[in-house]
């Protein structure tokens, strides 16, 4: 049985990922701690401009997506 909640992974956009990415190294940002702090400084920001069906990305996800690539 799996016993994990049914949204435990939740699907981001790589667009939004990618543009949220964007945004931030625009605004100054070097690192992904960087990134998440502007994602959470600029969220209201983020939620006018981009789709997130499944909210703002984590730090995790973030990560995962530029360690891949």
């Amino acid at each position: 049985p799996n016993f994990r909640k049914p949204n435990y992974f939740s699907e981001h956009l790589l667009s939004d990922i990618l543009l949220l990415s964007l945004f931030a190294t625009t605004s100054g940002a070097e690192s992904d701690e960087e990134i998440v702090s502007y994602r959470k400084e600029k969220e209201i920001f983020l939620r006018v401009f981009l789709k997130l069906p499944n909210g703002i990305p984590s730090h995790d996800t973030i990560t995962r997506i530029f360690r891949r690539y």
